[in-house]
Formats: structure tokens, C-alpha cells, sequence
């Protein structure tokens, strides 16, 4: 026998959820971003970032105030995209430095 109309547009229904419910798991266990948080871009060079990727951790004063979002080449340095949350402040004066992972 053949299923109605209704049923089948039901389980069509219910197989779209699950699709969806799927993909918002998947991104929320991934920690992946669909949109970026709100905040700036901070740029700084460096000689060596050893060790340094992106998705790590911005941090001042051990709190954690955003990431980095992106590492690139600028006349024979290293140019760190940060990605700082908003309402963080920074000094234009600050120095910047990497630490290792512990």
C-alpha cells in the first residue's frame, strides 16, 4: 500500500527538522561561526609566531578578549589578524606578545 498525501508530507516535514537540527549540532559543536561576533580587527606584526594559529585565544591580563583570526606575511614578518570582542579596549601604545601554549 501506498502512503497519503499527508503522510508523506509529514515525514517530509519531519525529515527536514532533522536535517536542520542536524546542521545547528554540528556547527555548535564545531564552535563554528556562521556570523562574526561583534568587535573589531586588530592588526600586529611579529618576527616569530612559533606555534601561533589561528582560533587561538586573545588574551589581556589572562581574560580571554577575542582570537586570532587570520596569519599572514608583511615584508618579511608575520601580520596577526585579532579578532577582539566588543567593548574591549586597547591602547594604542600596547605591546603585543605570544606565549606558548601551556
Amino acid at each position: 500500500m501506498y502512503a497519503s498525501r499527508t503522510t508523506q508530507f509529514i515525514v517530509g516535514i519531519f525529515a527536514i527538522l532533522g536535517i536542520i537540527a542536524l546542521a545547528i549540532l554540528s556547527l555548535s559543536l564545531g564552535k563554528v561561526a556562521i556570523l562574526p561576533s561583534p568587535g573589531y580587527t586588530l592588526y600586529a606584526l611579529f618576527d616569530n609566531i612559533s606555534g601561533l594559529k589561528t582560533s587561538d585565544q586573545v588574551q589581556l591580563a589572562g581574560v580571554q578578549i577575542g582570537k586570532v583570526v587570520d596569519i599572514g606575511l608583511q615584508k618579511e614578518r608575520a601580520k596577526i589578524a585579532m579578532r577582539i570582542n566588543e567593548g574591549v579596549q586597547i591602547d594604542a601604545d600596547s605591546i603585543a606578545a605570544i606565549r606558548p601554549a601551556e
